[in-house]
């Protein structure tokens, strides 16, 4: 019900009314509010009060991937200035994915005296009221660009190609607009006469040529979105993102990463070579050589040459090949596996990446691939990328300590874990990222099988399991399948865990990052009552100690199982790993010292 108080400042009765309206649940709607409307004193003049209101429309339904529409009128209506805005501050420019809102603000005030400084509808001078005949109207179209919110830095990050449909629609609102005054009454010459400005004069005092805006000022220009970083309209069925490097020097290996990623004067042989794949950058042959190797550096690239980095990796496998996979759809589920990663300090796209990369580096050092089925490699790439999807930062123990839904729907067994898969199910269930499209579909039960099992294998819960099969193993055969499936749960679990066989400047920071996420699960646990993880306790864990401890009682007696099958794991992995706990133990020494010092 409307109400009216005495405003403070002495401006005179303020009516506040709410409209509601009928909005169905899910499927948004219009709900109309009218807010402080502001009545004002008698003037001395004894002219009526001239109210302001403000009518607010808001959509709250979703508006699926499209970006908003901004339309903004002013005018002079029968002796009523109307503004009529889509507010893009309220809207905001950056919306979710698939989550959309826009709002609408109508102001109405009738003008108690009459202006003929057109420059400013709404402004008022002495010469009295407006008759019917003495009007203005002008019109002020603005559409924003439509944008496909994809997630930031992925390869599906790119513009809607509508340039020309924006063009079109703004020139015809021109038009129908333009017929529309002209055919009324609404704008009259002599009004505009008399104002000593010309119709086209208004227009170019303020600066509201449609046309002009639109084809002139660059109303078609895709700016600075999503991280600032410069995109350019493209077809999104033909084109793909190029992959941008930044200059980075590979340490340890001696590569430097050509500035964006040069293109590559030879495309290699297994990459079809349609109009498509034409256009894509191809990493240059000194990156494609790093790429195999555990001394490969992540720290300082951006999501899309990763995204790139992986997309080779699967051509160099030949699995796009073997299992018909289409380019789109192999780029389509990248961008979904990268987009599900959360921005954890540690647990986080950088992560699956990294553990993706070992896992490809692996294969290709110890030549798996002449002794592995295509399903093998497949399966051990796919579960290396998507073995910590929408990982929440927090471990297990914490999840079953806090009883939280993903411990109750797993029912304490290894709920990350069985989260991980889920979601990796969901995108392999997209027709668009379903990589096994393509494949026998006999096949596909056992591929979706065997990629489950070892992202289940990942939870540190069966480590000692998965050791104990490893070491019992006397003579490796290939074609036992005990001892491939018992390899394949063995090499997850040591690329998952890997960093410390990386260059020591890389393993510090995954070690600091990795300390961070730990020291907020054990800060959250004492907020919350909950038993503290001793490993993770911000008072008690020392971060040498710590990876010395790691080293010596998981790292190395998994590769050392690892090596006696595969002895090129020896340098690769195991003599890098022994460095790094000398390492950690020279500095736990050097604490040791200072504190005997002070």
């Amino acid at each position: 019900m409307p109400g009216a108080h005495q405003d403070p400042l002495g401006r005179g009765p303020t009516l506040q009314t709410i409209i509601p309206s009928n909005v169905s649940n899910g499927s948004g709607g219009v709900a109309v509010r009218v807010e402080s409307a502001t009545l004002p004193r008698q003037p001395a003049d004894n002219l009526p009060p001239p109210p302001n209101i403000q009518i607010w429309v808001a959509d709250s339904g979703p508006v699926d991937q499209f970006g908003s529409l901004s339309v903004s009128v002013w005018g002079l209506i029968m002796g009523l200035p109307v503004r009529y805005v889509a507010d893009d501050d309220r809207a905001g420019l950056t919306f979710p994915f698939q989550s959309r809102a826009t709002s609408v603000s109508v102001a109405l005030r009738p003008l108690s005296t009459y202006s003929s400084n057109v420059s400013d509808p709404g402004a008022g001078s002495a010469a009295g009221p407006p008759t019917p005949l003495q009007m203005q109207f002008a019109v002020r179209l603005h559409i924003g660009m439509i944008v496909w919110r994809a997630p930031r830095g992925t390869l599906a990050e790119h513009s809607l190609d509508i340039g020309c449909i924006l063009a079109t629609l703004l020139l015809d609102t021109v038009c129908i607009l333009a017929a529309y005054w002209l055919d009324t009454e609404w704008i009259l010459y002599g009004y505009w006469q008399d104002s000593g400005l010309t119709m086209a004069g208004y227009w170019l005092h303020t600066g509201w040529i449609l046309a002009g805006s639109c084809m002139d000022t660059g109303w078609i220009l895709v700016g600075y979105w999503l991280d600032t970083e410069k995109l350019v309209i493209q077809s999104v069925t033909q084109r793909r993102e190029q992959c941008q490097s930044v200059t980075a020097v590979q340490e340890n290996s001696g590569v430097r990463m050509d500035s964006d990623m040069k293109q590559s004067s030879e495309t290699p042989s297994n990459i079809p070579t349609s109009k498509s794949n034409q256009q894509i950058t191809q990493p240059s042959e000194e990156t494609r050589k790093a790429l195999k190797q555990p001394t490969f550096n992540v720290w300082g690239m951006e999501r899309k040459q990763m995204l790139c980095l992986l997309e080779q990796m699967f051509y160099e496998l030949d699995l796009v090949t073997e299992f018909k996979m289409e380019p789109e759809t192999v780029r389509c589920f990248l961008t979904s596996v990268q987009k599900h990663y959360q921005e954890n300090p540690f647990h986080n796209f950088y992560h699956g990446f990294s553990v993706t990369q070992m896992m490809y580096c692996v294969i290709s050092q110890c030549q798996l691939q002449e002794h592995l089925s295509h399903i093998d490699i497949l399966t051990l790439m796919v579960a290396a990328l998507c073995h910590d999807l929408d990982h929440p930062g927090l471990s297990n123990s914490y999840q079953v300590n806090a009883q939280t839904d993903l411990a109750r729907q797993y029912h304490n067994k290894s709920p990350l874990e069985n989260h991980h898969w889920a979601v990796a199910w969901r995108i392999l269930s997209q027709k668009q990222s379903n990589l096994l499209l393509g494949a026998d579909p006999k096949q596909v039960p056992h591929i979706q099988q065997e990629i489950m099992e070892l992202i289940l294998a990942t939870d540190m819960a069966h480590h000692g399991e998965i050791l104990q099969t490893l070491q019992n193993i006397e003579n490796f055969n290939f074609s036992n399948r005990e001892h491939v499936t018992a390899l394949k749960k063995g090499l997850i679990k040591i690329c998952d865990i890997s960093n410390e066989a990386r260059p020591a400047e890389q393993a510090e920071i995954w070690a600091d990052a990795l300390m961070e996420e730990y020291f907020l699960q054990s800060d959250r646990e004492k907020d919350e009552g909950l038993p503290v993880t001793p490993y993770m306790d911000r008072d008690k864990v020392k971060k040498a100690d710590a990876q010395s401890s790691f080293i010596s009682f998981l790292l190395i007696p998994l590769c050392e199982a690892l090596c006696k099958h595969f002895p090129l794991l020896n340098n690769l992995l195991l003599q890098p790993l022994r460095a790094a706990r000398l390492r950690y133990q020279q500095q736990m020494d050097n604490g040791m010292l200072e504190r005997q010092d002070m």
